[in-house]
């Protein structure tokens, strides 16, 4: 269920030197609806900030952008901002030439980057966070530093998602 792309050739200016995919399985998707119906969030004391979105469905498929530098997380949230398919690029993918397809919708934005000191997620964890709609697909983009990311990957640190679903495993025996 994971996809990791690395360009061919880089350069200074590049925003972005990776993108990594991931889908969800059933179970995990399963433990997210179980997790959100016996309130597992409150009872982990997660200091996670809640949206008005689905709780379930938006990050079933993900997007993870890996950027050099803070400076270039914001510039792949432009870019992506930005895009703009022509009816031709839509119609070499088969697909219908529709509005909903020209751009992508953002649904829901966080920015873990640019909250103060006293609102940063206590494990350090930095990225923005967006869920965007392309006609009637919902998916998250997350973007984040290298430096985020292996922070991230390192196993059983604060901030790693495999002590988070460690502790999620155990709450929910």
């Amino acid at each position: 269920s994971f996809l990791e792309l690395w360009p061919l050739s880089t350069s200074e200016e590049a925003p972005a030197t990776r993108v990594l995919t991931r889908v969800k399985t059933n179970d995990q998707i399963w433990n997210k609806v179980c997790d959100a119906l016996f309130a597992v969030d409150s009872l982990m004391q997660r200091n996670k900030i809640l949206n008005s979105g689905s709780k379930y469905i938006k990050d079933v498929f993900g997007i993870k952008v890996l950027t050099p530098r803070r400076v270039d997380s914001y510039r792949v949230d432009e870019i992506l901002g930005a895009i703009e398919w022509q009816a031709s690029q839509l119609h070499e993918l088969g697909l219908e030439h529709d509005d909903g397809l020209r751009t992508l919708e953002l649904i829901e934005r966080k920015d873990y980057l640019s909250l103060p000191q006293d609102k940063k997620k206590h494990t350090g964890w930095e990225a923005i966070k967006n869920v965007y709609r392309w006609g009637a697909q919902l998916f998250e983009v997350q973007i984040q530093t290298e430096a985020n990311y292996f922070l991230e990957a390192l196993h059983l640190t604060d901030t790693s998602h495999r002590t988070f679903e460690m502790q999620r495993r155990q709450m929910r025996r």
